[in-house]
């Protein structure tokens, strides 16, 4: 121990007083025990699912030195690497000591606003001072995809029909901004603003669900296009992830057809067409037919080439040949695909003129024991069966000894100054052969046809002189 004495005066009053002052001197150092300062954390507050963050905690000062340790929730963690218990290690600033523990880790998204803690903690203090930390994980959503249409569909969407799409985006966090566009790609695409609705739902994880709703009336316009279902999604530190998925579009529609006029006139013999034009049909039409008003019912026109011609996918147009006066009434043009039949609006056709006189032909069974009763009425080219059926079976050779019986009368009625009735049943017979049988009696047939021609010839002239 070493003395000093030295003396001072003080200022008391007006007085002097001398004061005799002893210093000590001691060898050594001694330390003064000392609580640590309130942890600091460092770190980031956002990251993406899988990425690797360092969460830094430090204390300042404390003596003895504290324990840095990190807890998820309240189970340790990360004890520290220092091999004396206090975090991973000290360094120094200034004249302070500062005591720090990083703790590196991937995060997943079990991890989302987790509370890790940093507790420090020396032989001064009853209980650790702790300070939480937590982190908001992104994870992306898994790839879109779509649903429907509702309702469901066997070729293609109908145009001008309400169809339902749904986008379903699962298992992200924040949730995605969903987006629904169409066009022929995603760049050229339109976007539905309209139409829409959503719903998101919370997973047992923390991630969310989400899907939207496309109510949408598809036109034709739209076939072959795509309709786009497509995601943005934001992640940490501001950036974003976009996905996108898509369907492709087939609309069909039955056809539309149009007329050419609402009305034609024809004289009775001429020729009429009436003109159909395909103003759209998606797909193709495959059938194309008219049809004609029959007692207030449409029926469907036979095409013999005959005397109706035209009528098909390649010539719409109808073309009536020898019109007659049963022509006269509505005739509508149709036209069939995969979406259906479409018909045209009516066209009337009026017909003009005189027709061909009309013939009654009877049937030939006429006995006293069997008296058959049907008619058969030909104007021109055309025969109209009447109401009344035949009471007999059909008989071998009657059609031809009709058709001779009918040629006999005609030639006698247009012949009446032909030297013989004969020669007359002779060209009728001319349509025959050896294998015919049940051909009519020509006698009587000449006998007919003589009678025919006496009456349409006039009278032998009398003797003036008379």
């Amino acid at each position: 121990m070493a003395c000093d004495f030295r003396t001072f005066s003080i200022l008391q009053g007006s007085f002097l007083f001398p004061v005799l002052l002893t210093i000590s001197l001691f060898s050594g150092i001694y330390s003064q025990t000392s609580l640590p300062g309130y942890p600091s954390l460092a770190g980031d507050y956002e990251k993406n699912e899988g990425e690797t963050i360092t969460l830094s905690c430090s204390a300042i000062g404390g003596n003895p030195l504290p324990s840095v340790q990190w807890y998820k929730n309240q189970q340790l963690v990360d004890p520290g690497s220092s091999s004396s218990g206090n975090g991973d290690g000290i360094y120094t600033v200034g004249s302070s000591k500062v005591t720090y523990n990083n703790y590196t880790f991937d995060v997943s998204r079990s991890d989302n606003l987790v509370s890790y803690i940093c507790k420090i903690q020396n032989s001064l203090m009853a209980s650790p001072v702790e300070r939480a930390w937590t982190i908001s994980i992104y994870v992306p959503s898994e790839q879109p995809f779509i649903s429907g249409p509702d309702p469901t569909i066997t070729t293609a969407l109908s145009s001008g029909s309400t169809y339902k799409y749904i986008c379903t985006a699962q298992n992200g966090r924040p949730a995605p901004n969903l987006r629904w566009k169409l066009g022929t790609s995603l760049l050229r695409s339109i976007e539905f603003h309209q139409g829409i609705t959503e719903n998101t739902t919370t997973n047992a994880d923390s991630t969310l669900s989400k899907s939207s709703t496309l109510s949408w009336v598809p036109i034709v316009d739209d076939n072959g296009k795509n309709l786009y279902c497509q995601t943005d999604q934001t992640t940490a530190r501001a950036g974003a992830i976009q996905k996108s998925t898509s369907v492709p579009i087939v609309v069909q529609q039955i056809p539309i057809l149009q007329i050419g006029f609402i009305s034609y006139t024809a004289q009775v013999g001429s020729s009429v067409t009436l003109s159909c034009h395909v103003i759209s049909a998606t797909p193709a039409i495959t059938n194309l037919f008219w049809r004609k008003q029959v007692n207030g019912v449409y029926t469907r026109i036979t095409i013999d080439n005959n005397r109706f011609f035209g009528g098909s996918t390649s010539n719409a147009n109808l073309t009536i040949s020898n019109v007659a006066l049963s022509d006269q009434t509505s005739y509508q043009c149709s036209a069939t695909n995969s979406a259906g039949t479409g018909n045209s609006g009516a066209t009337t056709l009026s017909v003009s003129g005189t027709g061909p006189r009309t013939t009654i032909w009877r049937c030939s069974v006429r006995r006293k024991d069997l008296w058959c009763r049907v008619v058969v009425s030909q104007r021109g080219n055309e025969f109209v069966c009447g109401s009344v059926d035949h009471i007999h079976p059909p008989e071998a050779g009657l059609f031809k000894r009709a058709v001779i019986a009918a040629k006999v009368r005609v030639e006698a009625i247009q012949q009446p100054y032909r030297a013989s009735g004969g020669d007359i049943v002779e060209d009728a017979f001319s349509i025959t052969n050896e294998n015919d049988f049940n051909l009519p009696n020509q006698q009587y047939l000449q006998r007919a046809a003589n009678c025919i021609r006496q009456k349409l010839r006039p009278a032998e002239p009398k003797d003036l002189c008379n």
